[in-house]
């Protein structure tokens, strides 16, 4: 009873809350998934890859992450958004760490894979707006949402900056910062809609 009044309480201003936060939060996984192909030259000779090998860390998070928002989209949409974007977002933590780590381009590749699953906020914040506004509505709050692309052009700006600071490890390290701040901006602040069975 009490859950359902402070879900009433909240609705006017729940999806917008969810719908800004979800864009906040997709950006900061968007900088992450896309961290690798600014820093590609250096990691080129880091790990002294060949030409080919360069073109295939900038191509391999870019093609998990399209293929990801498939699967993770449907689980949004099964089990709520705030769950599997805070989930999504802990995630990410686990590749970044693995990263800082990388010793050869088979791990590289290996952690690139797990990366990809950051692509994949695109999917889940979409999901996880939508399920508070009606159709009519959508069209405004989901592109307020995917301006969370935005994040792609940040990691050009930001990751060469922060490599060239802190070299390669650091770089993967302090990354997990705002993929914390984003899973906590979700879990603490959104919610999923609920249908109201007593007023």
């Amino acid at each position: 009873m009490s859950t359902d009044r402070e879900y009433v309480s909240n609705r006017s201003s729940m999806p917008t809350t969810t719908m800004w936060l979800s864009m906040i939060t997709m950006a900061l996984a968007f900088v992450t998934w896309s961290m690798v192909s600014p820093i590609a030259p250096q990691i080129q000779k880091t790990f002294h890859l060949p030409l080919f090998d360069k073109s295939l860390i900038v191509a391999t998070p870019v093609l998990l992450g399209s293929i990801l928002r498939i699967p993770l989209g449907w689980l949004a949409d099964r089990y709520g958004g705030r769950r599997v974007y805070t989930i999504l977002m802990l995630f990410v933590i686990i590749p970044l760490l693995g990263m800082s780590t990388a010793h050869s381009l088979t791990t590289l590749l290996f952690w690139e894979v797990l990366l990809g699953a950051a692509g994949a906020s695109f999917a889940v914040g979409i999901a996880h707006v939508s399920a508070w506004y009606p159709p009519k509505k959508q069209g405004l709050a989901l592109g307020i949402t995917a301006f969370g692309n935005i994040g792609t052009a940040i990691a050009g700006f930001l990751v060469p900056s922060l490599f060239l600071a802190l070299g390669y490890q650091k770089t993967f390290l302090v990354m997990i910062i705002p993929v914390v701040v984003g899973a906590c901006l979700i879990w603490l602040f959104t919610r999923d809609p609920q249908k109201i069975t007593d007023l």
